[in-house]
């Protein structure tokens, strides 16, 4: 299944065993997407009972601070995330930070998600604190959804994200690296005050107490702002995915998209290489494109910011 078609709950599958009349696997979820099989499909309201002559095993994944084996080698934490709103509440979907265990190499995986920013409880910025700290040595991709072009208003989202609010996400992730980056550098520098005194070396340190901050006007700080995150996403590869066809473009929908956030996320200096994510592609492999046609789609991503 390509990683732009996962369902709502965001379940990941990994086929242990083949034959020609064998099929097993186990496919992970959320306990609440377990129920559904088990209460309507084993009761004949989805399909016609049948000869069953392949197994497929549910164990459930439940949100908490664990890694769980779900293949060897490969372990996952399951996160929770918002999917928009219905009569009574909001949807649930889930993001996956997925492990290899070997080298602890892992990256971050999105299923539907909407934006913080319109969610009635926001959910998002609790996966981008856990993946800051890990970024870029441990946790280098993420592949994450964007399902509409640029300009889609917020009540018609239905749970998804444009390419304003998912680099407005970025944006969150990139704010919580340098919070980390800068209590590090504070953290190294005391390191480095500490044992200049031991070593009796109190030239070498400025004693001098520090300056007071000057206050900054409400009309500067926005800029203040944009510069401290100017390249802290460098080294972190997007992959878009799930972008819907509009049927109105002209041109491939997750195309037009991916050069759309990649225009904001170079306006804004965050330094992410922005990626579509194409069904049957290898991962770590971007796709390539000539000039003239790069050219053609930056001018209409371009378009939307002139």
């Amino acid at each position: 299944m390509p990683p732009s078609k996962l369902s709502p709950t965001s379940s990941l599958y990994f086929p242990t065993v083949f034959g020609p009349t064998l099929h097993h696997g186990t496919k992970t979820k959320m306990p609440s997407s377990c129920s559904i099989p088990r209460t309507h499909c084993a009761h004949d309201l989805f399909y016609t009972p049948c000869h069953i002559t392949s197994t497929l095993l549910y164990p459930s994944l439940y949100p908490d601070d664990t890694y769980r084996t779900i293949h060897p080698d490969v372990s996952l934490r399951m996160i929770p995330v918002n999917h928009g709103k219905h009569g009574t509440g909001q949807y649930e979907s889930s993001a996956f930070f997925i492990r290899h265990d070997p080298t602890s190499a892992e990256f971050l995986f999105f299923g539907d998600v909407e934006p913080d920013v319109i969610a009635s409880t926001p959910k998002n910025i609790d996966i981008w604190r856990i993946a800051a700290p890990k970024i870029p040595t441990i946790l280098s991709t993420i592949f994450i959804e964007c399902s509409w072009p640029s300009g889609r208003p917020d009540d018609i989202l239905y749970g998804h994200l444009s390419p304003e609010h998912l680099v407005a996400e970025l944006e969150v992730l990139a704010a919580e690296l340098v919070k980390i980056r800068t209590k590090n550098n504070g953290y190294i520098a005391a390191r480095r005050y500490s044992q200049a005194v031991t070593d009796n070396e109190p030239d070498d340190v400025d004693l001098r107490p520090a300056r007071k901050k000057q206050k900054t006007s409400a009309a500067t700080t926005p800029a203040a702002e944009s510069e401290s995150l100017t390249g802290a996403l460098t080294g972190l590869r997007v992959y878009v995915m799930h972008c819907k066809d509009t049927m109105t473009c002209g041109l491939p929908v997750n195309r037009l998209i991916v050069e759309q956030v990649r225009a904001l996320v170079a306006r804004k200096g965050l330094g992410a290489d922005i990626l579509a994510a194409e069904q049957g592609m290898r991962i770590g492999a971007s796709f390539d494109m000539s000039d003239a046609t790069h050219d053609i789609l930056t001018h209409h991503a371009m378009q939307r910011y002139e």
